[in-house]
């Protein structure tokens, strides 16, 4: 009783502030602990995941492709390790914004379940990737860096999956929901940005011409909307417009295609930080040239010229690589076999265009009379590049030749040096 008396009420005022005071403090408390919680939270989830990237590495170096059984079960410690996360991250509507733990919480399960998804495709099981990836989605709102990846992942597994529809319908909830971000220093596109390309892909893909015109019209739309968009950076513009470009060359709109390309290198050469991407404009605008005319003698020499402009331009071996191919076609075959040549001895390490231009240099030589020389190169294909197009068409060449001279000789063992080839093509 006495302590009962010590402890009585000493007035209203007094009893407000002390349980305002210790309401505080238990709140303090309380968000304390939760970020305790959550960062417990995190360092079990990424202890989990280390185990899971550790079977993965211990599943690579055992040698061979891992079977599906066992890339799931790797995949399964990828899921245990995040699932007891999910309720810390569950939010009531109208819950307050994420504590920092609680955001980094949601980023450490994001990178699990989107590895777990990585591997499921991989076993061929889109499904149990398009499962777990909505799962992430739904404690995952209104953080974009989460539901960006995540929604990725989605449109993918339906379209593995054979869900075109629902998969044409997630890329335009995407397009809709996420404005492309600009490139950062790699250069590299937002992935939204090729959503109504891919789009119009998979309508051509299906076979339908109908609804491929509407992808087509649609991708227009979609680049000449975004095209409006004020204080938008050089750097997304031009990607944009390089989309746009494309978009047009698929409806075989040349002019507009060709007037597509003048606004993209007027801003290019305007902005100091895009001066990169002149060569592939320039290229681009000769191969479409290419396509439309009979006379290549300006187009070849436009080529040579980018190619020596621009040396370490990705657009450099392609412009050379197609100098050569317009020589061949100009009957200028004189200069083309050295062209091929030089191709080959410049850029030895393109495979399919160094492959195809050894071919090509071949050809033209038997042509030109040197059945020795020739025969050599053609040798030389499959034996320098032996993963190529070119490499199953060489022996095949060298076979129709003693066909032609009626070697019957000559036949019969090329014949068997062409299986004997194929046989290898196919061991590698």
């Amino acid at each position: 009783m006495r302590n009962a008396r010590m402890i009585r009420p000493t007035g209203n005022r007094t009893l407000g502030r002390a349980a305002l005071a210790l309401g505080l403090a238990f709140a303090a408390a309380v968000t304390g602990c939760g970020d305790a919680a959550r960062r417990a939270d995190g360092y079990r989830v990424q202890q989990g995941l280390w185990e899971g990237y550790r079977a993965g590495q211990n599943l690579g170096l055992a040698g061979g492709v891992p079977d599906s059984a066992s890339l799931l079960k790797v995949r399964q410690r990828f899921i245990d390790a995040v699932e007891s996360a999910y309720p810390a991250l569950q939010r009531p509507p109208g819950s307050p914004k994420r504590t920092p733990a609680e955001e980094r919480l949601l980023q450490i399960v994001s990178q699990g379940e989107i590895e777990a998804a990585r591997l499921a495709h991989t076993a061929g099981r889109p499904d149990l990737a398009l499962e777990r990836c909505r799962k992430l989605n739904s404690v995952a709102e209104g953080d974009t860096s989460v539901t960006r990846r995540a929604d990725i992942l989605i449109a993918g597994s339906l379209r593995r999956m054979g869900r075109h529809e629902e998969a044409i319908a997630a890329m335009k909830a995407m397009m809709d929901r996420y404005p492309p971000r600009a490139p950062d220093s790699t250069g590299v596109e937002d992935f939204v940005l090729s959503l109504p390309i891919v789009i119009a892909d998979l309508r051509k893909d299906m076979g339908d011409d109908a609804a491929l015109a509407g992808a087509n019209a649609d991708a227009e739309r979609y680049y000449r909307g975004l095209l409006k968009t004020d204080g938008m950076a050089p750097s997304l513009e031009a990607q944009v417009r390089s989309r746009l470009v494309h978009t047009l060359l698929e409806q075989k709109r040349m002019p507009e295609a060709f007037a597509g390309l003048d606004s993209l290198e007027a801003l290019v050469t305007s902005a100091k930080e895009l001066t990169a991407m002149l060569p592939e404009i320039r290229y681009t605008r000769l191969k479409l040239r290419s396509m439309s005319e009979t006379n290549h003698a300006e187009t070849i020499s436009g080529l040579e010229r980018l190619a020596f402009s621009f040396p370490n331009s990705g657009a450099a071996p392609r412009a050379l690589f197609d100098a050569a191919i317009l020589l061949e076609r100009s009957n200028r075959l004189d200069e083309a076999r050295p062209a091929y040549a030089a191709f080959v001895s410049r850029y030895p390490e393109i495979p399919e265009l160094a492959s195809t231009a050894l071919l090509r240099q071949g050809l033209l030589t038997e042509r030109a009379g040197d059945w020795l020389r020739a025969k050599a190169l053609l040798e030389s294909v499959p034996a320098n590049y032996p993963r190529t197009t070119a490499a199953s068409q060489a022996p095949l060449s060298v076979v129709e030749h003693y066909m032609r001279v009626k070697d019957k000789a000559g036949v019969e063992v090329s014949l068997r040096k062409a299986a004997e080839q194929f046989e290898r093509m196919a061991r590698s």
